[in-house]
């Protein structure tokens, strides 16, 4: 099956970058890739900041914490927003999960309180 093949391939691919960055410990190294796995066990593909968006939460005042079920939620309905370079947001309960138009995959996720004044409603 050439489409598994492809998936396999780029999760080969982005596990061998997060083995290749000296920053991370072995132990984020893992949370890294296994966050990545449970997300794309529900059909959903991340790129690294995205990863790296997801576990390394700022807990400054003001900031709310999510956990990888409450994002699961959030994927799981529409994009609602467009930035202007074309990715597609879905902005629920203060969250906004960010995914390139053309794959699909999420590129980042943001804490934000409102919705960006340059965001086009879908």
């Amino acid at each position: 099956d050439s489409k598994e093949w492809g998936r396999l391939m780029e999760n080969k691919r982005l596990f061998e970058k997060i083995d290749a960055t000296g920053t991370y410990s072995m132990e984020y190294r893992e949370r890294l890739k296994n966050t990545y796995q449970y997300f794309q066990d529900s059909g959903f593909t991340f790129r690294e900041h995205a990863l790296n968006r997801v576990l390394g939460q700022k807990n400054s005042a003001g900031k709310i914490h999510f956990s990888n079920e409450d994002l699961l939620t959030i994927l799981k309905r529409p994009p609602n927003y467009q930035q202007p370079d074309g990715k597609l947001v879905r902005f629920y309960d203060r969250i906004s999960v960010i995914s390139a138009s053309d794959t699909g995959e999420i590129v980042s996720v943001v804490v934000r309180n409102a919705v960006r004044k340059d965001w086009k409603a879908l």
